[in-house]
């Protein structure tokens, strides 16, 4: 399993990473927040696109 650091030697921070955030997904799904999370994405995403369309004009 990749989330075993030791077994599969995940020395890459990059890579540690995205194994910690598959399982935090996971984790979410099975508690049924996965909505929620997509909610609060969107809501950064469209603050993002907000700040640069500001910054360009």
């Amino acid at each position: 399993f990749i989330h075993n650091k030791l077994h599969n030697r995940l020395n890459n921070p990059k890579v540690e990473k995205c194994v910690y955030i598959q399982w935090n997904l996971q984790i979410l799904r099975d508690l049924g927040r996965i909505d929620e999370l997509n909610k609060n994405i969107d809501f950064v995403e469209d603050l993002t696109m907000n700040n640069e369309n500001l910054e360009e004009n």
